[in-house]
C-alpha cells in the first residue's frame, strides 16, 4: 500500500515533506532488508532445523521481501545460491575430483544438495523458483 502511495504522490516529489517522507520510506526499507539478509544468514545451520519459528520466521520475511523490490528478491536469492555453491566450490575447484571425468560426482554433489535441503526450499515460495536457480547458478559455475 504504501508502494502504491509513493506512486501516487511521485508527481510531488519537489514538495519537501513528500520528499522527507520518501526517505524516511527508503531508509525503512533498507532497515528491513538488512534484517531479513541477516536472519537469512542461519540459512543451512542445524540451528534452523532445530527451530520450526525461525524456518516459518524465514518464510514470512519472503513475503517482506516481495514487497520490497524485485532486485531485493534476487539479491536474496542470489546470496543463498551463492553460500549453497560455497562448499561446492571448496571440493571441487583444483582437486583431483575438479577434472572434467569426474564430472558425475560434480552433478551426484549437487542432487544430493537438493534433496537434502528440501526443507529450506519450502521456505522460499514456488514462483521464486529457488532450486532451479540454485542449479542454474551451479551449471555456471560448473
Amino acid at each position: 500500500a504504501v508502494n502504491q502511495l509513493c506512486s501516487h504522490f511521485e508527481a510531488y516529489r519537489d514538495i519537501p515533506k513528500i520528499t522527507e517522507l520518501r526517505e524516511k520510506f527508503k531508509n525503512i526499507k533498507q532497515i528491513l532488508k538488512s534484517h531479513i539478509f541477516s536472519d537469512f544468514s542461519s540459512l543451512g545451520t542445524a540451528r534452523l532445523k532445530e527451530d520450526s519459528n525461525l524456518m516459518q520466521q524465514l518464510a514470512d520475511a519472503c513475503l517482506v521481501v516481495d514487497a520490497l523490490e524485485p532486485s531485493v528478491r534476487e539479491e536474496l536469492i542470489r546470496t543463498v545460491c551463492n553460500k549453497e555453491l560455497t562448499a561446492y566450490q571448496q571440493i571441487f575447484e583444483g582437486t583431483e575430483v575438479a577434472k572434467l571425468d569426474k564430472a558425475e560426482r560434480r552433478y551426484a554433489w549437487i542432487k544430493r544438495q537438493l534433496r537434502a535441503n528440501e526443507e529450506i526450499w519450502q521456505i522460499f515460495p514456488h514462483s521464486w523458483r529457488v532450486p532451479y536457480l540454485l542449479c542454474i547458478q551451479f551449471c555456471k559455475v560448473t
